[in-house]
Protein backbone atom coordinates (compact mmCIF):
# COMPACT_ATOMS: atom_id res chain seq x y z
CA UNK A 1 0.00 0.00 0.00
CA UNK A 2 2.89 2.38 0.66
CA UNK A 3 4.57 1.79 -2.38
CA UNK A 4 1.55 2.32 -4.50
CA UNK A 5 1.16 6.18 -2.48
CA UNK A 6 4.26 6.66 -3.52
CA UNK A 7 3.94 6.15 -7.07
CA UNK A 8 1.07 8.12 -6.93
CA UNK A 9 2.71 11.17 -5.59
CA UNK A 10 5.00 10.55 -8.48
CA UNK A 11 2.55 10.72 -11.31
CA UNK A 12 0.82 13.54 -10.47
CA UNK A 13 3.84 16.20 -11.37
CA UNK A 14 4.64 14.05 -14.53
CA UNK A 15 0.88 14.48 -15.43
CA UNK A 16 1.34 18.44 -14.92
CA UNK A 17 4.62 18.53 -17.20
CA UNK A 18 2.83 16.47 -20.14
CA UNK A 19 -0.21 18.96 -19.96
CA UNK A 20 2.33 21.59 -20.19
CA UNK A 21 4.21 20.39 -22.74
CA UNK A 22 1.11 19.57 -24.91
CA UNK A 23 -0.79 23.35 -24.05
CA UNK A 24 2.24 25.14 -25.80
CA UNK A 25 2.05 22.23 -28.82
CA UNK A 26 -1.38 23.07 -28.99
CA UNK A 27 -0.78 27.06 -29.91
CA UNK A 28 -1.26 28.33 -26.22
CA UNK A 29 0.93 31.30 -24.95
CA UNK A 30 4.61 30.23 -23.42
CA UNK A 31 5.47 31.31 -20.10
CA UNK A 32 5.82 35.12 -19.76
CA UNK A 33 9.42 36.37 -19.86
CA UNK A 34 11.49 36.12 -16.18
CA UNK A 35 11.16 39.53 -14.57
CA UNK A 36 14.59 41.10 -15.35
CA UNK A 37 15.45 39.38 -18.40
CA UNK A 38 16.33 41.69 -21.55
CA UNK A 39 14.64 41.98 -24.38
CA UNK A 40 16.14 40.08 -27.87
CA UNK A 41 17.55 41.30 -30.55
CA UNK A 42 14.41 41.29 -32.39
CA UNK A 43 12.32 42.32 -29.77
CA UNK A 44 14.10 45.67 -29.63
CA UNK A 45 13.90 45.84 -33.40
CA UNK A 46 10.53 46.15 -33.38
CA UNK A 47 10.54 48.50 -30.26
CA UNK A 48 12.70 50.53 -32.70
CA UNK A 49 10.28 50.35 -34.87
CA UNK A 50 7.39 51.53 -33.19
CA UNK A 51 9.13 54.38 -31.56
CA UNK A 52 9.60 55.73 -34.39
CA UNK A 53 6.24 55.17 -36.11
CA UNK A 54 4.51 56.63 -33.22
CA UNK A 55 6.83 59.80 -33.45
CA UNK A 56 7.22 60.76 -37.16
CA UNK A 57 3.95 58.87 -38.39
CA UNK A 58 4.31 59.72 -41.43
CA UNK A 59 5.70 56.95 -43.87
CA UNK A 60 7.62 57.05 -47.16
CA UNK A 61 6.95 53.73 -48.74
CA UNK A 62 9.38 54.13 -51.36
CA UNK A 63 12.63 55.25 -49.41
CA UNK A 64 11.77 53.09 -46.26
CA UNK A 65 11.95 55.69 -43.87
CA UNK A 66 9.68 58.61 -41.42
CA UNK A 67 9.46 61.95 -42.69
CA UNK A 68 10.26 64.45 -40.46
CA UNK A 69 10.38 68.14 -40.22
CA UNK A 70 12.78 70.59 -39.88
CA UNK A 71 13.27 73.68 -37.22
CA UNK A 72 12.42 75.43 -40.33
CA UNK A 73 9.44 73.54 -41.29
CA UNK A 74 10.28 73.54 -45.16
CA UNK A 75 13.09 70.93 -44.76
CA UNK A 76 11.81 67.19 -44.23
CA UNK A 77 14.39 64.31 -43.27
CA UNK A 78 14.43 60.68 -43.87
CA UNK A 79 14.23 58.89 -40.66
CA UNK A 80 15.59 55.23 -40.18
CA UNK A 81 16.73 53.12 -36.97
CA UNK A 82 20.35 53.80 -36.24
CA UNK A 83 20.85 51.62 -33.38
CA UNK A 84 19.14 50.40 -30.25
CA UNK A 85 20.19 49.43 -27.47
CA UNK A 86 19.24 47.68 -24.13
CA UNK A 87 20.75 48.05 -20.59
CA UNK A 88 19.51 46.86 -17.75
CA UNK A 89 19.13 48.78 -14.16
CA UNK A 90 18.18 48.89 -10.79
CA UNK A 91 14.84 50.47 -12.18
CA UNK A 92 15.01 47.74 -14.47
CA UNK A 93 15.44 47.73 -18.18
CA UNK A 94 15.90 50.81 -20.17
CA UNK A 95 16.38 51.15 -24.22
CA UNK A 96 18.12 53.95 -25.87
CA UNK A 97 17.14 54.04 -29.40
CA UNK A 98 19.02 56.61 -31.80
CA UNK A 99 17.38 57.72 -35.37
CA UNK A 100 19.22 58.84 -38.28
CA UNK A 101 18.12 60.73 -41.31
CA UNK A 102 19.42 62.29 -44.27
CA UNK A 103 17.48 65.36 -45.81
CA UNK A 104 14.94 64.71 -48.68
CA UNK A 105 15.66 64.79 -52.25
CA UNK A 106 15.42 68.02 -53.83
CA UNK A 107 14.62 70.25 -50.93
CA UNK A 108 16.85 72.72 -49.82
CA UNK A 109 18.30 73.72 -46.25
CA UNK A 110 20.57 76.92 -45.73
CA UNK A 111 22.59 75.40 -42.49
CA UNK A 112 21.19 72.07 -41.53
CA UNK A 113 21.92 68.91 -43.59
CA UNK A 114 20.94 66.00 -41.41
CA UNK A 115 18.80 65.14 -38.65
CA UNK A 116 18.84 62.69 -35.24
CA UNK A 117 16.29 61.73 -32.98
CA UNK A 118 17.28 60.05 -29.07
CA UNK A 119 15.34 58.26 -27.10
CA UNK A 120 15.26 56.86 -23.86
CA UNK A 121 12.50 54.42 -23.38
CA UNK A 122 11.34 52.01 -20.73
CA UNK A 123 9.61 49.05 -22.51
CA UNK A 124 6.23 48.00 -20.71
CA UNK A 125 4.31 45.15 -21.99
CA UNK A 126 5.04 44.83 -25.96
CA UNK A 127 4.67 48.88 -25.16
CA UNK A 128 7.23 51.61 -23.70
CA UNK A 129 7.13 54.44 -21.62
CA UNK A 130 9.27 57.73 -22.77
CA UNK A 131 11.56 58.45 -20.12
CA UNK A 132 13.28 61.00 -23.04
CA UNK A 133 13.86 62.43 -26.01
CA UNK A 134 15.05 64.60 -28.61
CA UNK A 135 12.99 64.23 -32.21
CA UNK A 136 14.54 66.98 -34.21
CA UNK A 137 18.27 67.30 -33.77
CA UNK A 138 19.88 68.78 -36.52
CA UNK A 139 23.46 68.39 -37.35
CA UNK A 140 25.55 69.64 -40.41
CA UNK A 141 26.40 66.21 -41.87
CA UNK A 142 23.90 64.80 -45.23
CA UNK A 143 24.58 61.82 -43.24
CA UNK A 144 24.66 61.86 -39.90
CA UNK A 145 26.27 58.97 -37.82
CA UNK A 146 26.23 58.35 -34.39
CA UNK A 147 26.60 55.30 -31.27
CA UNK A 148 25.34 54.54 -28.20
CA UNK A 149 28.09 55.15 -25.32
CA UNK A 150 28.00 54.73 -21.69
CA UNK A 151 29.33 58.12 -19.92
CA UNK A 152 29.02 57.35 -15.94
CA UNK A 153 28.24 54.87 -14.18
CA UNK A 154 24.05 55.79 -14.62
CA UNK A 155 24.31 58.00 -17.50
CA UNK A 156 23.85 56.51 -21.11
CA UNK A 157 23.59 58.54 -24.40
CA UNK A 158 25.14 58.82 -27.89
CA UNK A 159 28.12 60.41 -29.41
CA UNK A 160 26.94 61.82 -32.62
CA UNK A 161 30.05 62.82 -35.31
CA UNK A 162 29.85 66.71 -36.69
CA UNK A 163 31.92 67.24 -39.89
CA UNK A 164 32.16 70.79 -41.97
CA UNK A 165 33.97 72.01 -44.62
CA UNK A 166 34.61 75.63 -45.18
CA UNK A 167 36.82 77.89 -47.80
CA UNK A 168 39.04 74.93 -47.21
CA UNK A 169 39.37 73.53 -44.01
CA UNK A 170 37.97 70.45 -43.08
CA UNK A 171 36.94 70.38 -39.52
CA UNK A 172 35.16 67.61 -37.84
CA UNK A 173 34.51 66.83 -34.20
CA UNK A 174 32.25 64.10 -31.75
CA UNK A 175 28.97 65.79 -30.12
CA UNK A 176 27.83 63.78 -26.74
CA UNK A 177 24.72 63.62 -25.59
CA UNK A 178 23.46 62.03 -22.35
CA UNK A 179 20.44 61.15 -20.50
CA UNK A 180 19.98 62.71 -17.06
CA UNK A 181 17.12 64.25 -14.97
CA UNK A 182 14.79 62.46 -17.50
CA UNK A 183 16.41 64.64 -20.38
CA UNK A 184 18.17 64.23 -23.30
CA UNK A 185 21.15 66.82 -22.11
CA UNK A 186 24.18 68.25 -24.85
CA UNK A 187 26.93 67.01 -22.78
CA UNK A 188 29.73 68.61 -24.88
CA UNK A 189 31.88 68.60 -28.12
CA UNK A 190 34.90 67.40 -28.78
CA UNK A 191 37.13 68.53 -32.36
CA UNK A 192 38.95 65.81 -33.43
CA UNK A 193 39.55 66.86 -36.58
CA UNK A 194 41.34 70.20 -38.35
CA UNK A 195 42.83 70.30 -41.81
CA UNK A 196 43.39 72.84 -44.06
CA UNK A 197 44.84 71.54 -46.88
CA UNK A 198 42.99 72.55 -49.61
CA UNK A 199 43.56 76.22 -48.77
CA UNK A 200 47.39 75.60 -48.75
CA UNK A 201 49.14 78.06 -51.27
CA UNK A 202 50.21 75.56 -54.47
CA UNK A 203 53.13 77.72 -55.09
CA UNK A 204 54.52 78.73 -51.97
CA UNK A 205 58.34 77.79 -50.70
CA UNK A 206 57.40 76.64 -47.03
CA UNK A 207 54.51 74.43 -46.27
CA UNK A 208 52.57 75.62 -43.50
CA UNK A 209 49.79 72.46 -43.56
CA UNK A 210 48.10 72.03 -40.42
CA UNK A 211 46.60 68.49 -40.16
CA UNK A 212 45.05 67.22 -36.92
CA UNK A 213 43.17 64.24 -35.55
CA UNK A 214 42.47 63.00 -32.52
CA UNK A 215 40.88 59.75 -31.80
CA UNK A 216 38.56 60.10 -28.71
CA UNK A 217 37.81 56.90 -26.18
CA UNK A 218 36.03 56.94 -22.51
CA UNK A 219 37.98 56.25 -19.79
CA UNK A 220 36.10 53.85 -17.57
CA UNK A 221 39.09 53.06 -15.18
CA UNK A 222 36.99 54.36 -12.33
CA UNK A 223 33.77 52.53 -13.28
CA UNK A 224 31.66 54.20 -10.12
CA UNK A 225 32.29 57.92 -11.30
CA UNK A 226 29.51 59.58 -12.02
CA UNK A 227 31.02 60.67 -15.28
CA UNK A 228 33.68 59.61 -17.02
CA UNK A 229 36.63 61.51 -18.39
CA UNK A 230 37.68 61.70 -21.86
CA UNK A 231 40.87 60.34 -23.43
CA UNK A 232 41.85 62.01 -26.81
CA UNK A 233 45.00 60.77 -29.20
CA UNK A 234 46.08 63.50 -30.99
CA UNK A 235 48.49 63.00 -33.76
CA UNK A 236 49.54 65.09 -37.35
CA UNK A 237 51.21 67.76 -38.14
CA UNK A 238 51.19 71.63 -37.37
CA UNK A 239 52.27 74.41 -39.46
CA UNK A 240 54.12 71.63 -41.53
CA UNK A 241 56.06 69.90 -38.80
CA UNK A 242 55.07 66.48 -37.71
CA UNK A 243 53.65 66.12 -34.20
CA UNK A 244 54.29 63.30 -32.05
CA UNK A 245 50.98 61.70 -30.95
CA UNK A 246 49.54 62.65 -27.27
CA UNK A 247 47.15 62.16 -24.89
CA UNK A 248 44.45 65.03 -23.90
CA UNK A 249 42.51 64.12 -21.05
CA UNK A 250 39.12 66.27 -20.94
CA UNK A 251 36.29 66.03 -17.67
CA UNK A 252 33.39 66.82 -17.14
CA UNK A 253 32.35 69.89 -15.75
CA UNK A 254 29.47 69.96 -13.28
CA UNK A 255 29.09 73.61 -12.93
CA UNK A 256 29.08 73.64 -17.18
CA UNK A 257 27.61 70.29 -17.56
CA UNK A 258 29.90 69.44 -20.16
CA UNK A 259 33.15 68.07 -20.93
CA UNK A 260 35.66 70.75 -21.65
CA UNK A 261 38.81 70.41 -23.29
CA UNK A 262 42.11 71.86 -21.55
CA UNK A 263 43.24 74.75 -22.63
CA UNK A 264 46.54 73.46 -24.63
CA UNK A 265 44.17 70.90 -26.28
CA UNK A 266 45.53 71.63 -29.70
CA UNK A 267 42.52 70.97 -32.41
CA UNK A 268 39.96 74.16 -32.03
CA UNK A 269 37.85 75.44 -35.12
Amino acid sequence: MENRRILGWVAIPVLALALAACGQKDGKPAEPKPQGAKLSKQELSDLGAKVLKNTYKKYDDKKACWLAQGADNKTSYCMKVASVESVMTDEGEKVYLLATGEKVDGEKAEKAKGMVGMFAVKPENGEYKVIAQAQHAEVPDDTPEGAFVQLGKNVYGWKIEKNTSEQGQNIGGVAFYGVQNDQVKDMGSVQTVYDDTAAAEPDAKVSRVTKLEGKVEVDKTDESAEHYPLTVTVSGEMDGKKLSPRKYAIKFSSQQGQYVPPKDYPIVE
